[in-house]
């Protein structure tokens, strides 16, 4: 069997965990632990997403904006819309619309890509306009803490 010499000018086990959290960083991007200040959030913009006036809803066909008489509109924050949105379309009846989006933080009007940066101060989540005539909101809520883990980086 060929023998391995070591090599005392070979990586320390600090320099090696450097190597590995630097690479870490470039996959992950900043420490998503730690809410970015007001000062050091990204700057955004001032106009909001555009096209979105007169949008209709791809799978229910409703406007996107649109609250129609006897609704109610409510915002479930969980940090990953996409399946969350998909659920409540499930929702057997009484969902009007549905549209994600980004709550809170420190950025104006951000950018899909600003806020998974972590340095917008926002979370993702899933506004729903519903008749409480058809569902409660306690229906809703059931689902949304059913569906989601609190724990889990992404909701």
């Amino acid at each position: 069997r060929p023998v391995l010499a070591s090599s005392s000018s070979g990586p320390t086990t600090s320099t090696k965990r450097n190597m590995i959290a630097n690479i870490l960083d470039l996959l992950g991007g900043p420490d998503k632990s730690q809410m970015v200040s007001p000062d050091d959030a990204l700057p955004g913009r001032s106009q909001k997403m555009a096209n979105i006036e007169g949008l209709r809803h791809y799978v229910l066909g409703n406007k996107l904006e649109e609250v129609p008489p006897n609704h109610e509109v409510a915002v479930f924050a969980n940090g990953c819309f996409w399946g969350s949105e998909k659920g409540i379309w499930r929702l057997p009846k009484g969902i009007h619309s549905t549209a994600v989006g980004y709550c809170a933080g420190f950025t104006p009007n951000p950018t899909y890509e600003e806020a998974c940066s972590g340095l917008t101060g926002h979370t993702e989540g899933v506004r729903v306009v519903y008749d409480p005539s058809q569902v409660s909101f306690v229906d809703i809520l059931r689902w949304f803490w059913e569906a989601h883990d609190p724990t889990s980086g992404m909701g």
